[in-house]
């Protein structure tokens, strides 16, 4: 979702965003921030430690105590930005013949928050995210969960993410995965694709 349908935010925001939890004021650097927020984000994306526990473990890592909540409050609109070129083409591929899919690794405070709030996620025939399926990518659990509820088969599926890591994961399993560098490139995959 993040990196592909919707825009990452800049370094300034990145660094904006660190300072709402009071880290930065206390001579934590942005990137010190970023390092210890990543470190154990895959298992509060796959649901399987709550916000508090999850920050308990950052503000660990960094030595300092951190207001999380306000953290939270700001990632819901200061996270990402959505791509309407991206999305728009996303939705173009649908046809009887086709499904649009979203596989995101989403914790659920997001999940609950900023997704409610995004209108082009209903139009996607499928939507899966990492903390109600308690399994978060590159896992190849969540992909073979999606493959199962699409009643589909590995290799007639096309995935983009922009993490390598889940390209790899999804490719694993069988399916035709692809690192999404731009728009462009990711749409002369998907013609190429589709035409065979």
């Amino acid at each position: 979702m993040f990196g592909v349908l919707m825009e990452h935010v800049s370094a300034d925001g990145m660094s904006k965003l660190a300072a709402t939890t009071g880290a930065l004021d206390k001579g934590i650097t942005s990137e010190q921030f970023w390092e210890a927020w990543g470190r154990h984000r895959h298992e509060y994306d796959a649901g399987t430690i709550s916000s508090e526990d999850y920050w308990q473990l950052v503000a660990k890592d960094l030595g300092v105590d951190l207001d999380w909540q306000a953290y939270e409050a700001a990632e819901l609109h200061g996270f990402g930005i959505p791509d309407p070129a991206m999305i728009e083409w996303a939705l173009s591929l649908k046809d009887p013949e086709t499904q649009v899919a979203i596989l995101s690794n989403i914790p659920f405070h997001m999940r609950e928050g900023l997704y409610t709030e995004l209108d082009f996620l209903a139009d996607f025939d499928y939507r899966f995210y990492s903390c109600e399926l308690k399994v978060a990518k590159p896992n190849p659990a969540f992909y073979q969960h999606a493959l199962d509820e699409m009643k589909i088969a590995p290799e007639a599926v096309l995935f983009f993410d922009d993490n390598l890591e889940n390209v790899a994961g999804a490719k694993k399993l069988g399916i035709n995965a692809h690192q999404h560098l731009n728009l462009s490139e990711s749409a002369e995959v998907a013609k190429e694709f589709l035409a065979n």
